[in-house]
């Protein structure tokens, strides 16, 4: 396979000798126990293209021999010649992509591991029955269950999310929320507990809206009434 390479420019020639003239003309220690970063990547290309061996590469970053060996490897690719020929480069662009992506795969296994069984019994679950993931991880703790690994909900939830961990299972299998909208009701009337005997203020006749008349404004109208009397 063919990867294609950025020109080798006069500004990742000018960051290389940067690189060389701030670190390494002050300094021969070697570099133990940290990463090679992408100045030296720059540097290490610069110094290929001079024709300098992997020993004097390695003096002039202050790297290991093996340090060098094993970048030169990780960046090395194939590319093309006029003469549909191919040759043998390194790349420092390459290299730097390649490290990212390494440095991103990084990081604890999965705890659900090579537990195949509960993978399929969770699938099973959720596309078949229609269950939900923390219905799932209920009734396996309701029936007690017994897989190699035990997880939670919210875990659950972020193996679907990743899409990478089960083979059939993506999120368009979960429940999905309804809009939310309140259910409308029907208004029931009731008479007062107080006032079974008598009729409700809502049975008054519809003359009575228009208040035309002393008593047709509520309770209000009687207190002034009956203050008027006193």
């Amino acid at each position: 396979m063919v990867i294609h390479c950025k020109m080798f420019n006069n500004q990742r020639k000018t960051l290389a000798k940067e690189y060389h003239e701030l670190y390494m003309n002050n300094n021969t220690e070697t570099r133990k126990n940290k990463h090679l970063n992408e100045r030296e990547r720059y540097a290490i290309e610069l110094y290929l293209k001079e024709k300098y061996t992997v020993t004097e590469i390695a003096k002039r970053l202050g790297r290991h021999r093996r340090t060098i060996e094993r970048e030169i490897t990780r960046g090395t690719i194939y590319l093309q010649n006029s003469d549909l020929t191919y040759r043998k480069e390194y790349c420092a662009d390459v290299a730097q992509r390649r490290y990212v992506e390494n440095g991103k795969n990084k990081g604890p296994r999965l705890k659900i591991g090579n537990d195949h069984e509960l993978v399929r019994y969770i699938e099973s679950k959720i596309i078949n029955e229609k269950y939900s993931p923390d219905a799932v991880i209920g009734q396996i703790k309701a029936k007690g269950l017994k897989f190699k690994t035990s997880i939670c909900t919210k875990t659950l939830y972020n193996y679907i999310d990743r899409g990478d961990v089960f083979l059939r299972l993506t999120n368009k299998y979960l429940p999905v929320k309804k809009d939310g909208k309140k259910r409308i009701y029907q208004r029931v009337k009731k008479i007062a507990l107080k006032n079974l005997k008598g009729s409700s203020i809502e049975e008054r006749p519809k003359e009575v809206n228009d208040r035309k008349e002393y008593g047709h404004w509520g309770e209000l109208s009687r207190i002034l009434c009956l203050i008027k009397v006193t």
